[in-house]
């Protein structure tokens, strides 16, 4: 079990975050998991370079953040979308087995 964080050398903790996206394409939406069973059945599976939210800033700029390592989304901490400011507080994106 792998928890994602924003580590506080990321340049996103000098600026204002407004919106936190987890719909990366039009079929693509990372936040939008449904577990099932023992054996987790219905995770996301993502390998390092995958892509797993858009970060948009008060100054127009946005940032991407990659899964890290290979594996299966189980969770998504879905306060982010209505209050965004916690991915610079040590707050985990996502769980990943």
């Amino acid at each position: 079990m792998c928890m994602i964080m924003v580590p506080p050398s990321n340049p996103l903790h000098n600026k204002v975050v407004t919106k936190v996206n987890f719909k990366i394409t039009d079929t693509c939406d990372r936040s939008v998991v449904t577990l099932s069973g023992k054996k987790k059945k219905g995770a996301k599976f993502v390998q390092e370079r995958c892509r797993l939210c858009i970060v948009t800033c008060a100054d127009g700029s946005t940032h991407t953040i990659h899964a890290g390592i290979r594996g299966k989304i189980l969770e998504v901490n879905q306060r982010l979308k209505t209050n965004p400011t916690l991915i610079t507080k040590h707050v985990s994106v996502l769980l990943i087995n």
